[in-house]
């Protein structure tokens, strides 16, 4: 063990009501501590994360953010990452990738609701699996965007959490 540490256990809170991403992103900012040596996660209650920490080190890297509080922090009609939609679901898809990346960031998650119609309006078989990525973003499920949506959304590396994100971009899945 690294010297000056002591093992340690802290709680992260949650915010009320989580989501999957909120603890996705909680687990994310955790684990970005290289002593971490357990998680704990319990309906209801914050993480209990057991670690080796510095004296003064803090677990959070940032304060708690739900899914609901960075889609309010993000203005999805932000004037430099819009785009015309073609009528071309798979057009519009990579048009929106490459403004966003014309930006300086990288899509990083892409967030469509469990219900989605995302594989009919993508022209993708019933069979595609939603755990998977697209275009090389995490593809992440939300109650909180309509089944006839996606949402993009970018950061400024390939390995930010949720709560790093800066920018995003709503697609409309028109006849799906």
């Amino acid at each position: 063990m690294a010297e000056g540490r002591i093992l340690t256990e802290d709680e992260y809170p949650l915010p009320a009501n989580p989501k999957a991403a909120d603890v996705a992103s909680a687990v994310a900012d955790i684990l970005r501590h290289q002593y971490v040596q357990k998680i704990v996660i319990r309906a209801g209650q914050p993480i209990k994360v057991s670690w080796h920490k510095k004296e003064g080190e803090s677990l959070f890297y940032r304060s708690v953010e739900s899914f609901t509080d960075i889609l309010q922090r993000l203005d999805l009609a932000d004037p430099s990452v819009r785009f015309e939609a073609s009528g071309d679901p798979c057009e519009d898809l990579i048009r929106a990738y490459t403004q966003l990346q014309k930006t300086g960031l990288c899509v990083r998650f892409a967030v469509v609701s469990p219900n989605t119609r995302m594989r009919r309006w993508l022209g993708f078989p019933a069979s595609y699996p939603l755990h998977n990525q697209l275009l090389g973003a995490d593809i992440m499920l939300s109650d909180e965007v309509g089944d006839t949506a996606m949402i993009l959304l970018a950061a400024k590396t390939r390995t930010a959490v949720l709560a790093d994100t800066t920018a995003g971009l709503k697609l409309t899945m028109r006849g799906s």
